[in-house]
């Protein structure tokens, strides 16, 4: 597979990603910002962290997907 064929790939698997999909993990990665624990300090950190990382990922791929959508609409000229 070369690089092209490598990047459509990528973006439609990122496409093919549904908002509720997106809505669950989400929810996960709020639950690891809230994950509570007094005996384990380390771990809360440690999940906090994790939660933040995740909800950054999750918002650079609705920006990818929503930049992705709006190529969808670029046609190439006629006659070509």
């Amino acid at each position: 597979m070369n690089a092209i064929d490598k990047i459509k790939q990528i973006c439609n698997d990122i496409l093919s990603v549904t908002d509720e999909e997106l809505k669950e993990a989400e929810n996960v990665a709020r639950n690891q910002m809230e994950y509570f624990s007094p005996l384990k300090n380390a771990t809360m950190g440690w999940q906090y962290r994790l939660g933040e990382y995740n909800m950054e990922v999750l918002t650079v791929l609705r920006n990818l997907r929503d930049t992705i959508k709006k190529g969808e609409n670029i046609e190439e000229p006629r006659g070509r």
